[in-house]
C-alpha cells in the first residue's frame, strides 16, 4: 500500500521544490520512507555525504537516526527536532497520506549552539577520518536559532500538506480512471451485445463520432473513413439520402421528439446494408440551438430481405396463377372453395365471387367419360390421405352451362411450415383440343403413308431415337440398301463421322422446334461419300420424317470455288482485332492474323473447315452456337461474351463475339469480330466474390438469456441471467417471469406487442431482484418453437450503471453548462497576498491534476510550455499590477506530459480602496478547436485543390431578391459541364440558361423553384447542349440557405453523367436481348428463385418434359429420372438444383434417363449452377437441359470420322509430294505398313493373261526376311497367288477383305503348315487384303500381316487409302504411257495438263488423257469423231471462224460431255506439220471452275465494299504513286469532302500536313518493298476546312503476281484519344508544378518566416537585460518593429496568393484619382528612400480632375507599393522614379531605379511564386518571392499586362497598364451608412474603444492622446451596444471585430438600428481582403487592419474629423 501510494508521487517536481527551499533557507531537506530509504534529497552537508554516510559505522548511526529517532514524535507534535547519533541536530516533518503516515521530510544538518571540537575530532579519530578535513566540513554546518527553524518548518509542513493532497488527488483520480474504464468496457459490450453501432454528431463542427461497431457493421476497419458528416451522406443510398436529412431536421426543429428512420448503407463490398436509425439531442447551447446529437444504428437487412422476399413472393404468386394457362382452384380444409383463377371461372362457368364458400363438388361436376357416372373429386382423397392425386382417364366435367369438356391433371394438399394440411389445390385443364389434335394426328399418318411409297425424293421416317422405321424406294436407291437391310440401320450408321454432331443437332432441332433443315454427309452401302440436302419434320414425339436430295456435284463444285477464294485477306488482315467468317455449317472459312495463333494454334491454311464452336469453352458452347444459328438461320446481329479456347484449352480468354449476317453464293455466311475481355471479365468476377468478411457476432456471455413459456413460466436461463436478479439458476427456474417486472403492465404490454410483431427489440423497463434491489434492463424478445412448442426467448442487458451514469452525465451537464456561461468552461483566482492558485474542478481535469489542487503561482505558471511561460507571465504581472486584463490562447504541459491548447482570460479584482487584491478569470480547453482550424486550412486548401482540378463542377449557385439567377463561385468544372468560364456566370445566368436542353429548362427552373421556396435539397438530372459538342447530361445535388436580405444560396455541385446514362440504356437492351435470347435457345433452360422454386422455362425445356410444373422444392417429386449409368431414381431431395440452392454448387454433366410428363422415355444432361448476387450469395438458380439420348453414338462416331480424316490427311499431302523418279508400288506399300501398324506389308502385281499375283515389295523387319525365306524355301519374289473368277470378282467387288491364315490370303499358294509357322515366327493372326482397281481391272493387291495386339485400322483409312493410292498408280502409269507415245505427243508435253486434240478438219486424230477425263469419252471412242458433234450448235460459228486461221487466240465455247452435260471451255489452236502433213493442234481448257470463281470474285469484291462501308474508319486504296483509287463514304464524312468531289485521283500526300509527308512517303516506300502489312503510323491529317486532326494507319500491299501494285488500308481517326492523352500530360504537368511550388513554399517560407522571428525572439530576450542603455533599448525596438512589419507583409502575401490560387480574391471597381494615389505613395516612401541615400521623383500625365479611372483602388495601390518597395530594397545608390503616361485608352504605369538589375534568362521568372531575381543570392534580399507575383495577378485581373526591361548593374524598369474606363458619374458616390458633417476637431469628442484584449486598448489610448478625446472602453459586443444605446454623445467608436458573445459586425448592424451619425472605424487581426468590404457592409465608415499604424489611424481621423 505504502509502496504504491509513494509511487503517485512525483519527486522530480518535489526535488525542485526542495532545491529551492535549501537555497532560499539553507537548510538540508530530504524525504526518506520510514525505512531509512532515500527517496529525494537537496543540499546535503559535505560532512554527511562524505563522512557520516560513507563510513559503515557511521551509516548505520545515520539509518537509526533517520528511522527510530525521527518517528519518536510525540501526540500532538507538528515536527519534531532530534540529534542524530553522529551529533548533528535534524528535524522531522511526518508526511501524511490518506491519514497513513508513509515517510518523513527531513531538514537540518545545524546545531543550536556551537558544537565541542573536542568530541568531533575524536569521531574522527575512531572512525578514521582526516581530521582537518572533517573538522573542515563540520565548520560548514551552521549554528541557527530554534526560532529560525520552527519559522522555515512553516513552509516544510505546507509542502508536506502539499505533497499529501496531491497524491491523494491522484489516487483518487487513478480510481476514478479505473471506474471509468470499467464502466466505458460495460458500456461497449452493451453496444456489442445489442449488435447496434453508435454514433455522437457534433452540430457546431459537423463532424460525426462512429464507434468501431458501427464501421464493422458494414465491412469497413475502425476510422477507414473520416468522421464527417459528409463521409456519412456520402454512403447513404441517393433515394434515401434526402428523407433521412429531413428526419433528422425534423427532430431538430422540434418537429418530432426522436429521429427514426429505415434507410440503405452502403457497405465497403459495395451492396446495401439497410439500417435502422435512432437518435436524440443530448445537448443545447445557451440559447437553446441543438448542439450534440447522438443515436445508434442496427442492422436490419435480414428483416428487409424477409419482407422483400414476402413481397416478391407474393407476387410471383399472383403473376403466375393469372397467367397459368391451366384452371387453379384452391380449398379450405372442409373442401370449400377459397380462390379461382380466370381460366378456372371459365371452364366451370362460375366466377370466384358465387364459388367462393361452396363445397367443391358443387362447382367441380365431374363423371367417367364411358360410363357416365360421377367420380370423386380428387380434393376428398387429397385431404384423406395427404397425397397428390391425379384424375383418371377419360374423365368429363360440366360446367355451370351445362357444357361437358374432358380434362385431365390433379390435386395436391397445400401445407404450412409444420406440414399440417391447410388447404388443397386442383389444378385443370381443358383436353378438348387434345382430343381433337389425336384424331387429326391419326388421319395425317394414314395420308402419309401413301405419299411416302411414291415420293420422287428419298424419305426416311426414324423414331425418336434415331433408329430407322420405315424408307421409301427413292431412299433405298440414294443410299444403295434394300428396305429391310436400311430398317436395321439408324441416322448414326449412315453418317458421315465428321458430320456426326451437326447431323445429331439437326435431330435435335428438329425434335424441339417440329423442323430443320441442312446440309450433311452420308456414306452409301459401297462406301461413297455424298452430300444430301435435308429437310425434316416432326410427325409425332415418336416419329420423325425426312425429306433428301442428293446435291454431292454442286457441293463439289463449291468446294473448288470455295478454295480459290481470297476473301478479300488484305482488307480482313488491316482490321485490328480478331476477323472470323463462319458458314452455314459452322465451319471456319477465314480468321485474320489477330490472335489467331495464340487462341488456334494452327496456320491459316488449316483453319478452313475447322468447327468455330470448338474453339469456345464447353460451358459458353450452347450459347455461342445458338448465336450463330440465329445469324445463319434468321439474319441477327448478335453479341455475344465468351470463353475462347487458348490452343484448345484448357486456358481460355474471355471475348465479346459480335456477328452477323452476309450471303455468299446464295448461302449465308456469319462474319464477326473478337474483343478480348479479359480484364473486365476478371475484376467483375473479383467484384461479385468479395464478400462481407466481417460480421456483428458476438458471444453471449455477458448478456442475460432466458426461455419461457407464453403463461410467463422460466423454463431455461443462463447464468449472466440469475445472477442478474440475484437468483441461482435453479431457483429462477421455478418462479415466474411476470413477479420480476415493476410496472404490472409491462407484462400485457410484452404480449400485446408479440401478438403484433412477432418480436420485441430494446425494450426497456425496469425488474425487481432477490434482494429488492430495483434495476434498468434492455430486453430482446421474440418468439421460438422447440419440439413444437412456443417460448419466449428473452435477451436482458442490466444497464442500471448506464442510467445511473446518463442521469450524472445530464447532471454533470448542468453544471458544466453553468460553468461555461460564467468562466469558460473552468474557473480559478490567485490571491496575491497567499500567492496560491486556486482552481476548479475543470481547470484542474484540464491539468490532469486531482479536483481540489491549488498550486502556488509559479507551480501554475510552470504547466505552461516553455515558449509561453513569458508571455503569460507578463500578461498576469500586468494584469496583477496595472490591472490589464487578458485573453490569451496558450499551450499547456500536463501532469501526464501531454500538450493542450487553452485559452486563459484574466482580469482584476480591487477592493473597495481600489487596490488590486485578487487576479480572477476564466480557463478552457480549446485543443479542439485549434485541431478544428487546422482541419479548416487543410480542407481549404483541399478544396481549391479539387475546384481547380476535377472535372465537375462545385459551385455556389443565387436566387437574387428580384428573382434572376447568379452564380457567384464556380470551379473551372464548369467549363466542362456548360461550356463556360466562371467568370462568365458571376452575374449573369444566361451562359447557363442558353445551353440547357429545351425539353429540360423548365423543368429544371420548376425543380429550382421548389427547393427555394421549401428550403430543401435541389437533385435534378437534365440534360445541357453545348455547340460542338454531343448532349450531355448532368447530375446537380445542392442544399438551400436562406440569406438574410432575402437571396437563397446553394451550395453543391454538378457531374456529368453522360457515360452513366449510356450505360443505363445499353444495359436496358442487353437485358432485353437476354429476355429473348432465353426465350428461343434451342436447350431446356429452367429458372428457380433462391428459395428453390422453380419460376420460369423456355420452350424448349417445357418440350424436353411436356409441360411446365412450376414447383417449389417439396414437390420436385413431381419430375421422375434416374441417374444413368447407375440406375437408381432420384429422390427429390436428390435432384442437382437442391445442392445448389443449398450449398451454391455446380452441376454440370449429369445424363438423366426422365420420365416426361407424356410419359416418354428420354436421357438428358443436366446442369445446374448458382445465381449469384454482388455479395456472392445464392440468388437463385438456372437449370439447363439438353437431349443427348444419341449423343454417345455420335461421339463414337464422330471420333472415327476424326481419324479417318487425319490420316487421309497425311496420306494425301505425302501423295501429292512423291516424285516422279520413286517407284510407287513400294512408296505405297511402305505407307501402308506405316498407318495400319501390320507387322508385314507386301504388294503383288496381277497379271490379266496367267490370272495371277506375283510379289513386287514386301516391307517387314529386316532380321525376320531371311527367317521368312528360310521358312517358305524359296525366293519371295517366286512366289505366285492364282487368282480364280471367284476370287476375282470377289476382289474388285469388295476391294478389302479380311482372312484368318496365310494360307487363304495367298489363294492358297503357301501351304498352311508353312503358313503356321510363319504366322508364329511374324506374331500375326490375321491378314487384311487390299484390292487396287484401275478402271474397274484388277491392277494389284496388298496383304496386311496384323500382330495379335495390333487393332484394325478403320475401315474408312483403308477405302480411302486404296482409292488414293489406286488413282495415283493410274496417273503414274499414264506418266509412263505418255513418254513412251510417239513422237508428236513429245512436241505436245508441255500441254500434258490441258485436253489437246489432233484434228484434221474437225475430224479427231489423237487426244490426249486430259481430253478423255475430260469428254468422259474414251480415247477410241474420240478418235474418227467429227468434233462438231461435242460443241454446243451456239458455238459453231465461232469455231469454224477460227479453223482457218494459222494461230487462233484463246476463245471461249459451251462444249458437251459424253453424258450430256455441258461446260465452258477455252480454245486456243494453231497449225502443225508432220511427216509432210498439216494438223491442227486445238487446247482444250474447262474453264467452268474460272466462270464462277470469277463470278464470285466479284461477288466477293461487292462485299468488300459493303463492309468497307459500314466500318467507321477510312478505307482506302492506292496505286503505286500514292493516288486514291478508292475510298468508303466515312473518307468524305472525315476530311469534311462533299461526295460530290470526289476524292478518287487526289494524292494521299496531299492530305497529311507538311511536316508528316517525308515520313509518310518512306513508310509508304518501306510497305511496298517489303510487300509486308505495315506497322501503325501516326499522322496528322488536314480536312479541307484546313483543320487537322490525329489519325493511326494501317496499311498492306496489293499484290498481283506476287508484286506489289498499291497499297491498301484503314485510317482511324485518334483525335480524341490524343486529346486525352494532351490532358493527362498537361494534368501531369500541373502535378508536378504543383510539387516543386510546394517545395519552393515550404523552404522560402521557412526562411521568410524564420528571420524576422529571429529578429523579434532575439531582441526580445536582449531587451531583458538590465544594463542595457536607453539609446539601445530604443535600437531593438526599432528592430522589433521592423520584424514584426516584415513577418506581417509575408503573412499578408501569402493569404492575397492563397486567395488568387483559390479563385476567391474578387475585385472592387470603384472610381479613383491615380493622381492622388501617386503622391500619396511619393510622401510615404521619400523619408525612407532619402534615409538611404537615394532622390525618389514621380511624374503624372493627366490633371487631377481627369486623373479618375474605375478599377480597384486598393489593387492598384498594393501594385505601385510592391514595385517602389523592390526599388529601394535593390538600389543602394542613385535615384528611383515613378508615375504614369496615357496610351491609347491605357494607363501605363512605371517604376525605374538604378539598382542591381535583373539578367535577361531570370526576368520571366520573376513573376513567378517564390522566384528572385538572382537564385544563387536569394538571402542577399529578404522576401518570400511573392510580390511580383501578386502584383501580375493583380494587374491581370485589372484588365492589363505587366513587364520589364532591365540589366545588370544599371538598374531596371516595371511597367504596366490598366483600362482607362469611367462607370457612371465620379462625381457622385453611394453614400455609405453612418456618414455625417465632420465636426470641428476643437471640440471636445468622445470616443468609444470596443477593445476586449488590455494591451490593444492601451495601444490606442496611447495613440489618440494627442487628439482631445474623451475615451470610455467596453470589452464585449453586446456592452458596446448597450452603452451606446444609453449614450447618444458619443461620436467615434473604434470597434474590434472579434469580441465576445456577438462579434463586431453584429454590434455594428444593431447600432445603425438606432444611430446612423457615429462614425464607425472597424479594427481586426484578421487582415483578410474583403474584411474591408464586410465591414462596410455591416455599417461601418472605415476599416484599419491589426497591428494598427498609428499613422493610418490619424489619417482615418483626419479624414472623418477634421
Amino acid at each position: 500500500m505504502k509502496t504504491k501510494v509513494l509511487d503517485l508521487i512525483d519527486f522530480k517536481k518535489v526535488d525542485s521544490l526542495l532545491e529551492g527551499y535549501s537555497k532560499t533557507t539553507g537548510f538540508v531537506t530530504a524525504i526518506l520512507d520510514l525505512e531509512g530509504n532515500v527517496l529525494s534529497k537537496s543540499g546535503w552537508r559535505s560532512i554527511c555525504s562524505n563522512y557520516h554516510r560513507v563510513n559503515h559505522e557511521t551509516a548505520k548511526n545515520c539509518r537509526i537516526s533517520d528511522t527510530l529517532l525521527a518517528n519518536k514524535m510525540a501526540v500532538g507534535e507538528r515536527y519534531h527536532f532530534y540529534k542524530c547519533l553522529n551529533g548533528l541536530v535534524d528535524v522531522a516533518v511526518p508526511l501524511m497520506i490518506n491519514n497513513k503516515h508513509v515517510a518523513n521530510i527531513f531538514s537540518g544538518q545545524f546545531f543550536f549552539e556551537k558544537p565541542d571540537i573536542a568530541i568531533f575530532r575524536k569521531q574522527a579519530e575512531t572512525f578514521g577520518f582526516d581530521s582537518a578535513e572533517y573538522l573542515e566540513a563540520l565548520a560548514q554546518v551552521p549554528v541557527v536559532s530554534k526560532e529560525r527553524v520552527e519559522l522555515a518548518m512553516d513552509f516544510l509542513q505546507n509542502m508536506a500538506q502539499l505533497i499529501s493532497e496531491l497524491t491523494l488527488q491522484k489516487l483518487e483520480q487513478s480510481e476514478l480512471n479505473r471506474e471509468l474504464e470499467q464502466k466505458e468496457d460495460r458500456l461497449s459490450k452493451i453496444m456489442l451485445a445489442a449488435n447496434d453501432g453508435m454514433w455522437d454528431w457534433d452540430l457546431t463542427t459537423n463532424s460525426v463520432y462512429f464507434d468501431p461497431r458501427y464501421y464493422q457493421m458494414a465491412g469497413y476497419e475502425a476510422d477507414e473513413f473520416p468522421h464527417l458528416l459528409d463521409e456519412f451522406q456520402k454512403r447513404v443510398h441517393p433515394d434515401d439520402v434526402l428523407y433521412v436529412l429531413g428526419e433528422a431536421e425534423r427532430h431538430l426543429k422540434g418537429e418530432v421528439d426522436r429521429f427514426e428512420v429505415n434507410f440503405r448503407f452502403l457497405m465497403k463490398s459495395g451492396n446495401w446494408l439497410w439500417i435502422q436509425g435512432k437518435g436524440v439531442i443530448v445537448e443545447r447551447d445557451e440559447l437553446g440551438a441543438p448542439r450534440r446529437f447522438v443515436g445508434t444504428h442496427r442492422d436490419i437487412s435480414e428483416l428487409k430481405a424477409s419482407e422483400n422476399a414476402l413481397a416478391e413472393s407474393e407476387e410471383r404468386f399472383r403473376t403466375t396463377l393469372y397467367s397459368i394457362g391451366d384452371g387453379v382452384i384452391t380449398t379450405d380444409t372442409d373442401g370449400r372453395i377459397k380462390m379461382m383463377n380466370p381460366v378456372a371461372e371459365q371452364l366451370t362457368g362460375w366466377t370466384q365471387q358465387e364459388a367462393t364458400g361452396k363445397a367443391l363438388e358443387e362447382v367441380f361436376v365431374i363423371f367417367n367419360e364411358d360410363s357416365r357416372k360421377k367420380v370423386e373429386v380428387p380434393v376428398r382423397r387429397v385431404l384423406r390421405e395427404g397425397v397428390v392425386v391425379g384424375l383418371a382417364n377419360h374423365t368429363v366435367m360440366v360446367a355451370k352451362d351445362g357444357r361437358e369438356r374432358p380434362i385431365a391433371d390433379s390435386g395436391a394438399p397445400i401445407r404450412n411450415k409444420n406440414g399440417e394440411i391447410i388447404g388443397v389445390v386442383l389444378v385443370f385443364r381443358d383436353q378438348t383440343e387434345e382430343r381433337e389434335a389425336d384424331r387429326s394426328l391419326r388421319e395425317t399418318e394414314e395420308k402419309l403413308s401413301s405419299y411416302i411409297r411414291n415420293a420422287p425424293d428419298g424419305i426416311f421416317i426414324s423414331d425418336e431415337n434415331g433408329n430407322y422405321v420405315e424408307v421409301n424406294p427413292a431412299a433405298c436407291k440414294l443410299i444403295g440398301y434394300h428396305e429391310d437391310e436400311l430398317v436395321k440401320l439408324s441416322i448414326a450408321d449412315i453418317i458421315h463421322p465428321e458430320d456426326t454432331e451437326i447431323g445429331l443437332q439437326h435431330f435435335h432441332r428438329v425434335k424441339e422446334k417440329g423442323f430443320a433443315k441442312g446440309e450433311v454427309r452420308f456414306k452409301t452401302k459401297h462406301g461413297q461419300i455424298r452430300y444430301w440436302n435435308i429437310s425434316a419434320v416432326k410427325l409425332s414425339e415418336t416419329r420423325y420424317l425426312a425429306f433428301v436430295q442428293d446435291i454431292t456435284e454442286r457441293k463439289l463444285a463449291e468446294a473448288e470455288i470455295w478454295q480459290s477464294h481470297a476473301l478479300n485477306k488484305t482488307i480482313i488482315e488491316s482490321i485490328p482485332g480478331t476477323f472470323y467468317m463462319i458458314d452455314k455449317n459452322g465451319l471456319f472459312i477465314g480468321w485474320n492474323a489477330h490472335q489467331r495463333d495464340e487462341i488456334v494454334g494452327q496456320p491459316e491454311s488449316l483453319i478452313g473447315g475447322m468447327y468455330a464452336i470448338n474453339t469456345i469453352h464447353p460451358d459458353d458452347r450452347s450459347i455461342v452456337s445458338t448465336k450463330i444459328e440465329d445469324v445463319i438461320q434468321h439474319g441477327a446481329e448478335v453479341f455475344v461474351e465468351a470463353r475462347v479456347l487458348i490452343k484448345g484449352g484448357p486456358d481460355f480468354r474471355w471475348m465479346l463475339l459480335t456477328g452477323r449476317q452476309i450471303w455468299i453464293n446464295d448461302s449465308p455466311v456469319l462474319i464477326g469480330t473478337g474483343i478480348d475481355i479479359t480484364g473486365r471479365k476478371e475484376s467483375e468476377v473479383e467484384l461479385y466474390e468479395l464478400k462481407n468478411r466481417y460480421q456483428g457476432l458476438f458471444e453471449n456471455s455477458l448478456i442475460g438469456i432466458g426461455l419461457a413459456t407464453p403463461d410467463g413460466e422460466i423454463i431455461e436461463s443462463n447464468e449472466a441471467f440469475a445472477q442478474m436478479l440475484g437468483y441461482s439458476v435453479a431457483e429462477l427456474k421455478k418462479l415466474r417471469i411476470a413477479g420480476f417486472y415493476v410496472n404490472t403492465n409491462d407484462r400485457s404490454n410484452i404480449l400485446k406487442i408479440l401478438e403484433e410483431k412477432k418480436q420485441i427489440l430494446n425494450y426497456e423497463t425496469k425488474l425487481k431482484r432477490k434482494d429488492g434491489r430495483i434495476i434498468d434492463v434492455l430486453l430482446n424478445i421474440s418468439i421460438i418453437r422447440i419440439k413444437g412448442k412456443t417460448l419466449l426467448q428473452t435477451s436482458c442487458q442490466d444497464i442500471t450503471e448506464r442510467k445511473q451514469a446518463e442521469e450524472k452525465i445530464m447532471e454533470q451537464g448542468s453544471l458544466i453548462r453553468i460553468a461555461a456561461e460564467k468562466a469558460k468552461l473552468g474557473g480559478w483566482n490567485v490571491l496575491l497576498s497567499e500567492n496560491r492558485s486556486f482552481w476548479s474542478d475543470q481547470v484542474a481535469a484540464i491539468h490532469e491534476m486531482p479536483s481540489g489542487y491549488a498550486p502556488l503561482l509559479e507551480e501554475g505558471i510552470n504547466f505552461y510550455a516553455p515558449e509561453w511561460r513569458d508571455r503569460i507571465t507578463q500578461a498576469f504581472s500586468d494584469c496583477a499590477k496595472k490591472g490589464i486584463p487578458y485573453d490569451e490562447e496558450l499551450e499547456i504541459i500536463t501532469a501526464t506530459g501531454k500538450r493542450v491548447w487553452v485559452r486563459t482570460i484574466g482580469e482584476a479584482v480591487r477592493d473597495e480602496n481600489g487596490k488590486i487584491f485578487k487576479v480572477q478569470g476564466g480557463f478552457q480547453d480549446i485543443s479542439e478547436k485549434k485541431l478544428i482550424e487546422a482541419r479548416s486550412r487543410e480542407k481549404d486548401l483541399q478544396f481549391r485543390k479539387l475546384s481547380a482540378n476535377v472535372p465537375d463542377l462545385i459551385y455556389q449557385f443565387t436566387r437574387k431578391p428580384d428573382g434572376t439567377y447568379c452564380v457567384p463561385v464556380a470551379s473551372e468544372g464548369i467549363r466542362n459541364i456548360f461550356g463556360c468560364n466562371p467568370e462568365d456566370v458571376i452575374d449573369d445566368f444566361s451562359p447557363i440558361a442558353k445551353v440547357l436542353y429545351p425539353d429540360d429548362a423548365a423543368r429544371v427552373i420548376d425543380d429550382i423553384e421548389y427547393s427555394a421556396k421549401h428550403l430543401t435539397y435541389f437533385t435534378c438530372e437534365f440534360r445541357v447542349k453545348i455547340p460542338g459538342k454531343e448532349i450531355q447530361w448532368i447530375f446537380s445535388r445542392s442544399n438551400p440557405e436562406k440569406l438574410p436580405d432575402g437571396s437563397i444560396t446553394w451550395y453543391g455541385f454538378n457531374v456529368d453523367i453522360t457515360e452513366r446514362k449510356k450505360s443505363e440504356e445499353a444495359l436496358h437492351q442487353r437485358e432485353a436481348l437476354l429476355s429473348k435470347i432465353f426465350d428461343v435457345l434451342p436447350v431446356g433452360l429452367w429458372l428457380a428463385d433462391k428459395e428453390g422454386k422453380l419460376i420460369r422455362s423456355n420452350a424448349s425445356g417445357r418440350e424436353i418434359w411436356g409441360a411446365e410444373p412450376l414447383v417449389d422444392r417439396s414437390r420436385y417429386g413431381v419430375f421422375k429420372a434416374r441417374r444413368m449409368p447407375e440406375g437408381n431414381e432420384i429422390a427429390p431431395h436428390e435432384w442437382a438444383l437442391t445442392q445448389t440452392i443449398e450449398i451454391g454448387a455446380t452441376i454440370t454433366d449429369e445424363m438423366l434417363e426422365i420420365t416426361t410428363f407424356d410419359g416418354k422415355k428420354k436421357v438428358i444432361l443436366n446442369y445446374t449452377a448458382p445465381i449469384l448476387d454482388k455479395t456472392g450469395n445464392v440468388d437463385g438458380a438456372i437449370i439447363v437441359n439438353l437431349d443427348i439420348t444419341e449423343r454417345n453414338d455420335a461421339e463414337e462416331a464422330l471420333r472415327r470420322q476424326n481419324g479417318a480424316l487425319s490420316a487421309l490427311n497425311r496420306f494425301s499431302i505425302e501423295l501429292s509430294m512423291l516424285q516422279s523418279e520413286q517407284n510407287i508400288e513400294a512408296w505405297i506399300t511402305k505407307k501402308i505398313k506405316e498407318i495400319s501398324g501390320a507387322e508385314v506389308a507386301t504388294f503383288s502385281e496381277y497379271n490379266a493373261a496367267e490370272r495371277t499375283t506375283s510379289l513386287l515389295h514386301i516391307e517387314m523387319e529386316q532380321g525376320k526376311i531371311g527367317k521368312l525365306v528360310s521358312l517358305i524355301g524359296t525366293r519371295l519374289k517366286n512366289i505366285k497367288s492364282p487368282i480364280t473368277e471367284e476370287s476375282y470378282h470377289e476382289l474388285i467387288g469388295e476391294r478389302i477383305g479380311l482372312r484368318a491364315s496365310l494360307h487363304e490370303a495367298s489363294f492358297g499358294a503357301i501351304p498352311r503348315p508353312i503358313g503356321t509357322a510363319v504366322e508364329k515366327m511374324l506374331g500375326v493372326d490375321r491378314f487384311i487384303g487390299l484390292a487396287y482397281l484401275l478402271d474397274g481391272r484388277l491392277y494389284g493387291t496388298t496383304l496386311l500381316a496384323m500382330g495379335k495386339d495390333t487393332p484394325d485400322p478403320p475401315r474408312e483409312i483403308l477405302e480411302n487409302f486404296v482409292n488414293m493410292a489406286a488413282l495415283s498408280i493410274k496417273r503414274k502409269k499414264a506418266e509412263e504411257a505418255l513418254l513412251e507415245s510417239e513422237d508428236r505427243f513429245k512436241k505436245l508435253s508441255s500441254f500434258t495438263f490441258e485436253g489437246i486434240i489432233i484434228h484434221n478438219n474437225a475430224v479427231a486424230i489423237d487426244v490426249n488423257q486430259t481430253t478423255v477425263e475430260l469428254l468422259g469419252f474414251k480415247r477410241d471412242e474420240i478418235i474418227g469423231m467429227n468434233l462438231f458433234s461435242i460443241i454446243h450448235p451456239d458455238s459453231h460459228a465461232l469455231v469454224k471462224s477460227n479453223i482457218p486461221k494459222p494461230v487462233a487466240t484463246p476463245y471461249q465455247i459451251v462444249m458437251m460431255r459424253k453424258d450430256g452435260s455441258f461446260f465452258d471451255a477455252e480454245i486456243e489452236g494453231r497449225n502443225i506439220h508432220y511427216n509432210g502433213e498439216s494438223f491442227r493442234v486445238a487446247c482444250i481448257r474447262d474453264i467452268t471452275v474460272r466462270k464462277k470463281a470469277e463470278e464470285a470474285l466479284s461477288e466477293s469484291e461487292a462485299k468488300f465494299r459493303e463492309m468497307a462501308e459500314l466500318l467507321p474508319q477510312i478505307v482506302f486504296e492506292t496505286d503505286l504513286h500514292g493516288n486514291l483509287t478508292y475510298v468508303n463514304k466515312q473518307a468524305y464524312k472525315i476530311s469534311g469532302y462533299p461526295e460530290e468531289e470526289s476524292l478518287i485521283g487526289k494524292s494521299t500526300l496531299d492530305f497529311y500536313i507538311p511536316e508528316d509527308r517525308e515520313r509518310a512517303v518512306e513508310n509508304i516506300k518501306l510497305s511496298l518493298g517489303n510487300q509486308k502489312k505495315s506497322p501503325s503510323n501516326e499522322y496528322t491529317m488536314m480536312r479541307k476546312d484546313g483543320s487537322t486532326f490525329n489519325v493511326l494507319v494501317y496499311s498492306n500491299p496489293i499484290l498481283k503476281n506476287k508484286k506489289p501494285v498499291g497499297l491498301r488500308g484503314i485510317i482511324v481517326d485518334i483525335t480524341e484519344i490524343k486529346k486525352t492523352e494532351q490532358e493527362l500530360m498537361r494534368a501531369k504537368a500541373k502535378a508536378e508544378e504543383a510539387d516543386q511550388l510546394k517545395s519552393a513554399f515550404l523552404a522560402n517560407m521557412s526562411h521568410e518566416i524564420r528571420t524576422p522571428m529571429n529578429g523579434i525572439l532575439g531582441f526580445a530576450d536582449l531587451l531583458e537585460n538590465p544594463n542595457l542603455t536607453g539609446e539601445e533599448q530604443q535600437s531593438y525596438i526599432e528592430i522589433i518593429k521592423k520584424s514584426g512589419a516584415r513577418m506581417l507583409n509575408i503573412i499578408n502575401d501569402i493569404i492575397n496568393i492563397s486567395k488568387i490560387e483559390a479563385g476567391l480574391m474578387k475585385v472592387n471597381w470603384q472610381h479613383s484619382n491615380v493622381n492622388e494615389q501617386i503622391e500619396y505613395i511619393f510622401t510615404f516612401f521619400k523619408p525612407e528612400v532619402e534615409g538611404k541615400g537615394l532622390t525618389l521623383s514621380f511624374s503624372t500625365a493627366l490633371p487631377l480632375k481627369e486623373a479618375i479611372v474605375y478599377t480597384d483602388r486598393e489593387k492598384l495601390y498594393a501594385i505601385l507599393t510592391n514595385l517602389v518597395k523592390n526599388a529601394i530594397k535593390y538600389t543602394e545608390n542613385g535615384s528611383i522614379d515613378f508615375g504614369y503616361i496615357k496610351k491609347g485608352d491605357f494607363l501605363e504605369f512605371y517604376v525605374t531605379d538604378t539598382g542591381i538589375g535583373i539578367p535577361k534568362d531570370r526576368q520571366q521568372a520573376i513573376f513567378e511564386r517564390f522566384i528572385q531575381a538572382d537564385i544563387s543570392d536569394r538571402n542577399a534580399y529578404q522576401g518570400a518571392g511573392l510580390g511580383l507575383s501578386i502584383s501580375k495577378a493583380y494587374v491581370e485581373m485589372l484588365g492589363g499586362h505587366i513587364r520589364v526591361e532591365s540589366e545588370p548593374g544599371k538598374g531596371s524598369c516595371f511597367c504596366f497598364t490598366i483600362p482607362v474606363t469611367n462607370h457612371g458619374n465620379p462625381g457622385t458616390t453611394k453614400s455609405e451608412p453612418g456618414n455625417k458633417q465632420p465636426k470641428q476637431f476643437s471640440e471636445k469628442l468622445k470616443l468609444l474603444i470596443a477593445e476586449d484584449d488590455d494591451t490593444s486598448f492601451l495601444f490606442l489610448k496611447a495613440v489618440t492622446k494627442t487628439y482631445n478625446f474623451e475615451i470610455v472602453r467596453t470589452v464585449t459586443g453586446r456592452q458596446t451596444v448597450e452603452y451606446c444605446e444609453s449614450n447618444t454623445d458619443i461620436d467615434v467608436i473604434l470597434m474590434d471585430i472579434k469580441m465576445p458573445d456577438i462579434d463586431g459586425y453584429k454590434a455594428t448592424r444593431r447600432i445603425r438600428e438606432f444611430n446612423k451619425e457615429v462614425i464607425i472605424i472597424a479594427q481586426t487581426a484578421n487582415a483578410i481582403s474583403g474584411d474591408r468590404e464586410k465591414a462596410i457592409e455591416a455599417g461601418c465608415n472605415d476599416y484599419i487592419a491589426k497591428p494598427i499604424n498609428k499613422d493610418e489611424l490619424m489619417a482615418l481621423f483626419q479624414k472623418y474629423l477634421e
